[in-house]
């Protein structure tokens, strides 16, 4: 009976991490993050490219920052830079390796600026040489910068956070931690070591119910070579964003690169390039693809999009085109074979909207809808897919909506153009699946803030279209299969499957999604 108790607390317990963690991954960060403006941060290795990137990260979200370096000049630096944005600093030159030096300047911050109460452990030394080459000072190096360096300021530190029972330690750490590429084995281990002291201090903590004290373990892929500038920018954000959602251990790559695809030689397509998405889509892109070509119906807009579109530097090439004249877009298609190129990056975004009941609309805006919305994915899949099988290259990409998967009021015909869109390119995609290379994204944005549901609104604010841009690239660059934009829909959707239609109904009243359109006006005749 008593294993049978166990079991079933155990299961119960894996149960409510498990339901808890998926409710935390659906909720945006941004609904969770801890109020840190009357915290004072310390950051070590506050001199160098990351730790300075931290620093200013931190600005307007703390109340004061306490940045330790060894390097006078470069602290210095970075406190003046923090000052200049209108944060509030204060430096302080030490050997961190130094237990005596680190418990005195520990004193003299809080006489001078008041207890820490979040600590960066950024501070790290690395000779990059293998172990028989390393010299014995090398080694003790490594390990009083790396490992000691921990040890001191903790015991520094901790004791003040244990009496309020209030506290934040993040350790920068590396994937060296885990994992080694046979090279320099000091620095591997001490890095170890930090992964062994972490789990066990917390641990500590925990056991001794001081559930105030929180611990976050930056695990950096690589750090043996130094970031630059924006990725540095880039890991800072992601450090702190952990550390403000209290999650214990966060993987970051030292540079999001290492996860994106080089599209650099790739000719992109876009449909519906002639403002809103489109645009933005085209000229973030631009930076990134070796060619642009773009469709629209409106001439003078999709020429507006070339111009931006050059002054970033990129080729560009447009075509004036109903996307629902499939004679067309074949017609079209060989043109831009012949005079373009192979087409390999194809974003379906073109769409339109009526906003009206069903019984107001005619079949012809019916059939319009569907003809824009839906099936000019196909006729451009037909139309370019075998090209990019031949070249064993590609990527397609379907601007769908959240109305993919949930409607509102005045818009049977759209829900009705994009449930299909969903459901074509989820076929697809499998009857694809033979060939591993061809990738497939689907965009499912919230109503955005666009020509095309101008007069519309909800309780829930429109999405930006630079946002749904952003989002939608990073999803090409590393080849996600489904993006939802604002993130915390993936939630609202999972939640809304299983219920009956009268209980989504009353959901959707709450939202105003029943009103959505009522004060639709829709973008400007052309």
């Amino acid at each position: 009976m008593e294993r049978a108790s166990e079991a079933l607390k155990y299961f119960f317990l894996v149960f409510y991490y498990l339901y808890r963690e998926m409710l935390l991954f659906f909720l945006p960060k941004s609904l969770r993050f801890k109020d840190i403006s009357n915290d004072i941060v310390l950051i070590t290795g506050a001199g160098n490219e990351l730790g300075r990137a931290l620093a200013l990260q931190f600005i307007g979200l703390a109340s004061h920052l306490v940045l330790w370096d060894s390097d006078a000049e470069a602290v210095k630096e970075t406190d003046r830079l923090v000052k200049t944005l209108g944060g509030r600093s204060s430096y302080y030159v030490l050997d961190i390796s130094n237990d005596r030096m680190v418990a005195e300047c520990e004193r003299k911050v809080r006489k001078d600026v008041g207890p820490v109460t979040i600590v960066v452990n950024n501070a790290s030394f690395i000779k990059g040489k293998n172990f028989l080459t390393l010299k014995d000072e090398d080694i003790v190096r490594t390990f009083e910068m790396n490992t000691y360096s921990h040890f001191w300021i903790y015991k520094a530190f901790l004791a003040q956070m244990i009496e309020a029972n209030k506290g934040h330690f993040v350790i920068i750490a590396d994937a060296a931690s885990f994992i080694c590429n046979g090279e320099d084995a000091a620095y591997f281990s001490s890095k170890a070591a930090i992964a062994g002291l972490f789990e066990s201090l917390a641990l500590e903590t925990k056991d001794a119910n001081y559930d105030g004290i929180e611990f976050t373990f930056a695990c950096l892929s690589s750090m043996k070579t130094m970031p630059d500038e924006k990725t540095c920018r880039y890991i800072a954000r992601k450090v702190i964003d952990a550390m403000r959602v209290n999650q214990e251990i966060v993987a970051i790559p030292n540079s999001f690169k290492l996860l994106e695809k080089d599209i650099s030689n790739d000719i992109a397509l876009i449909t519906g390039a002639g403002d809103g998405l489109g645009r933005i889509l085209a000229v973030k892109l631009s930076k990134l693809v070796s060619h642009l070509v773009l469709l629209d119906i409106d001439e003078k807009g999709v020429e507006q999009t070339v111009e931006m579109v050059k002054l970033q530097g990129c080729k560009c090439t447009f075509y004036v085109a109903d996307v629902a004249d499939h004679e067309s877009i074949y017609k079209i298609a060989d043109r831009i074979k012949a005079e373009v190129g192979t087409v390999t990056l194809l974003i379906n975004n073109a769409g339109i909207v009526n906003g009206k009941n069903l019984l107001d609309l005619s079949e012809t805006e019916i059939k319009r809808t569907f003809n824009v919305n839906t099936l000019s994915h196909f006729w451009l899949y037909k139309a370019f897919v075998p090209h990019m099988i031949q070249s064993k290259h590609g990527h397609l990409v379907s601007v769908a909506s959240v109305a993919s998967y949930v409607t509102g009021g005045k818009l049977s015909d759209y829900c009705g153009s994009k449930f299909a869109v969903a459901g074509s390119f989820e076929a697809f995609s499998m009857e694809m699946r033979d060939h591993s290379w061809l990738n497939f994204t689907l965009v499912c944005p919230y109503w955005m803030s666009t020509d095309m549901f101008r007069g519309a609104s909800s309780f829930i604010k429109a999405v930006s279209p630079e946002k749904v841009a952003d989002e939608t690239i990073k999803a090409i660059l590393t080849n996600r299969e489904m993006v939802v934009v604002p993130s915390y829909f993936y939630f609202l959707l999972l939640l809304l499957t299983p219920l009956s239609f009268k209980v989504r109904y009353d959901i959707y009243r709450v939202l105003d999604f029943e009103k959505f359109m009522n004060n639709f006006v829709g973008r400007r005749k052309l």
